[in-house]
């Protein structure tokens, strides 16, 4: 009894003792990855906050759903211009109504303080309805006195929307495929003879996606070519100007400058080149960096 006794308390001390190397190294690791992550968030000179924003932007845009092609995409686009025009004036009744109440000094208490609890969550809703109803008006190419009914059977708006809905899905997929080879370049920096077939594996697969991302541009080209052809019948909208077709040659290439990034004819006033997190080399060092240094504190906090 004394032997198996003393058996298991020295097994008890030599798993405690690997338990505690085992944290030892953890601590080490993780202060490390802390020091590399803060590095790069120093050396970029922006605060913690802009690049968790940037991050948040990111995760955003590369998880929405993308819009998809349709023949009806001008009448949907119409329709849903309109719907927010109505819920606009809506809410700016309704506003008026509260700030009526609010100013009569002889209203009635309980309607004062409906009044001042409902103001402030309206104002807010006004605010997110009328961003939402000037981007429709954009991405329809119209002013904001203009109606939309006369727009609801037009050919022209049809193309343009789904030239948009291209152009949307072809930039996903180009980020997603310089994320992809970025992604391969820095492993096969690091990885051993025995494992270059499975990152000539990884590329050829990159590969093997690019005809269907040509494909889509040679669409987007087609949509370009309709919408110039209607405007030279004069059968689009007065002052309508058609989006610049894209290049194929050095399509995969990128550049902050390339005419992918161009919403001319597309997105009118929205002069928004891409996102700091794509375009600058930096930032998404940053964003990598302030990303390993808040994994790390939450693994020493764990710790």
């Amino acid at each position: 009894l004394y032997t198996l006794d003393s058996q298991i308390h020295q097994s008890d001390h030599e798993s405690l003792q690997g338990f505690g190397k085992w944290i030892a190294r953890k601590w080490q690791n993780a202060e490390a990855r802390r020091i590399e992550g803060n590095k790069d968030v120093v050396e970029l000179q922006e605060s913690p906050e802009f690049l968790r924003h940037q991050w948040e932007e990111q995760v955003a845009s590369q998880t929405k759903p993308l819009p998809r092609q349709s023949q009806t995409a001008g009448k949907k686009a119409v329709e849903e211009a309109v719907r927010l025009q109505k819920v606009r004036d809506s809410l700016v009744t309704r506003i008026s109504r509260f700030e009526d109440i609010i100013c009569d000094v002889d209203a009635d208490g309980v309607d004062y303080i409906d009044a001042e609890e409902h103001l402030p969550i309206l104002r807010k809703q006004l605010e997110t309805c009328q961003n939402k109803l000037s981007q429709s008006k954009r991405a329809l190419g119209v002013n904001d006195h203009a109606s939309f009914q006369h727009l609801t059977k037009s050919k022209y708006i049809n193309y343009r929307m789904n030239a948009r809905a291209l152009k949307m899905r072809l930039r996903m997929r180009l980020r997603a495929r310089k994320f992809e080879r970025n992604c391969i370049e820095r492993s096969a920096r690091r990885q051993q003879y025995n494992e270059c077939k499975i990152q000539d594996q990884t590329e050829d697969s990159v590969k093997r996606r690019d005809p269907g991302i040509q494909k889509l541009a040679r669409s987007y080209n087609k949509h370009v070519s309709d919408m110039l052809e209607l405007i030279r019948r004069r059968q689009a909208p007065r002052n309508a100007v058609a989006p610049l077709p894209i290049t194929l040659k050095g399509l995969f290439n990128l550049d902050v400058d390339d005419n992918i990034w161009e919403d001319i004819g597309l997105n009118d006033d929205d002069d928004e080149g891409p996102p700091p997190w794509l375009s600058s080399e930096r930032v998404r060092k940053g964003i990598k960096g302030i990303l390993l240094r808040d994994w790390s504190d939450e693994e020493l906090r764990r710790l």
